[in-house]
């Protein structure tokens, strides 16, 4: 859980994960990138999978400074409403490609 209303996001090749996903509850602002992956929800090796109910940890968001990056092939995934309260993508850093917001469900 966030102590504090500014919160450190995904930074690099980071994403979200079982591990790190309880960090977020209660944040803000989140000074990064916010990076969900398929991998997010499967997990690997020592990383224990979470389900698409776990994203509920984003809903205090309201600013990301760097990118929203979502990137899921998983048919529970439907709505974007864990991002509901999301009204501000600085885009200060973005992905590879220049990208500030990237959403891909399949």
């Amino acid at each position: 859980m966030c102590d504090d209303a500014e919160c450190l996001g995904n930074v690099g090749a980071e994403y979200v994960t079982s591990n790190n996903i309880g960090t977020f509850e209660g944040c803000t602002v989140i000074q990064g990138a916010i990076r969900i992956l398929q991998t997010s929800l499967t997990g690997y090796d020592d990383i224990r999978p979470m389900s698409v109910s776990d994203l509920s940890a984003f809903e205090s968001v309201g600013e990301v400074t760097d990118y929203v990056q979502i990137q899921l092939n998983d048919p529970s995934f439907v709505s974007l409403r864990f991002l509901r309260n999301l009204r501000l993508i600085q885009g200060r850093r973005t992905t590879q490609y220049a990208w500030i917001r990237r959403i891909v469900a399949v």
